[in-house]
């Protein structure tokens, strides 16, 4: 901030920079912090700016929200994007859906002996965190997409996923593709009034 070059945090960059000869800088984890980039071409009479802010969770260490922002000017106009990301508990709840799927007798009886060990160390265990999925991306200040997902409707989609993907046994002989030629075609007037013919053949 001390050196910012952005017309709209310029006047902030000489109070930074006072403020920074008094100030010692905190040495800090990187997986909390604000990190700015800015860049100016007054020749030109354009630039733009680039924030990340990470958040880090407490029981993990590891960043949890994200906050990504782009903003950039040319000439008097301004374009802004910005993209906010919570994420709680997806490491969890993806394990727990890829060990259902690679479920091996023998890999249960083995993780059953380690939980007896474990559990005759009366070692105290940490319940995992819920999954919270939260996804909004803002153009010009206007919500384009808002995205929420919690264990249930995770739990839903990744049902959805799986059938999606057996359908590739489906048509499959031997584990060998079986190719279904499809041709779809479709006539729509074009913006000088002649009829155009589009079809899409796999």
């Amino acid at each position: 901030m001390t050196y910012t070059n952005y017309p709209c945090y310029r006047h902030l960059g000489q109070v930074a920079a006072r403020l920074a000869r008094f100030v010692p800088a905190k040495s800090r984890q990187w997986a909390t912090g604000n990190y700015l980039l800015d860049y100016e071409d007054p020749d030109r009479a354009y630039g733009g700016f680039i924030q990340t802010l990470l958040i880090a969770s407490e029981r993990t260490g590891l960043p949890n929200v994200f906050m990504f922002m782009v903003e950039k000017h040319s000439l008097g106009h301004t374009r802004y994007y910005a993209l906010y990301l919570k994420v709680e508990g997806l490491a969890a709840a993806l394990y727990e859906e890829l060990h259902k799927i690679s479920h091996i007798e023998t890999q249960k009886e083995k993780i059953s002996r380690v939980l007896d060990v474990l559990m005759n160390l009366k070692v105290s265990t940490e319940n995992p965190e819920n999954l919270h999925l939260e996804l909004i991306l803002k153009i010009d200040g206007r919500t384009i997409v808002s995205q929420y997902m919690n264990q249930t409707s995770f739990s839903n989609w990744t049902k959805v996923v799986k059938k999606l993907s057996s359908l590739y046994f489906e048509f499959s002989m031997n584990y060998q593709s079986l190719n279904f030629p499809v041709i779809i075609s479709t006539s729509r007037p074009s913006d000088i009034g002649t009829p155009s013919l589009i079809q899409i053949r796999s």
